[in-house]
Parts: structure tokens; sequence; C-alpha cells
């Protein structure tokens, strides 16, 4: 289970940086 947990993690910290990158970009 905690390689599912640490997935999940992963993917939404990955999502909060793509979501940040992408505002960053469009404020450009």
């Amino acid at each position: 289970m905690s390689d599912i947990h640490a997935s999940a993690d992963y993917r939404a910290n990955l999502i909060a940086v793509m979501a940040k990158r992408a505002v960053a970009a469009a404020n450009a």
C-alpha cells in the first residue's frame, strides 16, 4: 500500500507543480 500512497502523493505534487508552471506561463 505504501507504494500506492507514495504514487498518489507524487502525482498530486507533480500536478501542483505543473499547475503553477502553467499559471506562470500564462502570466508571462
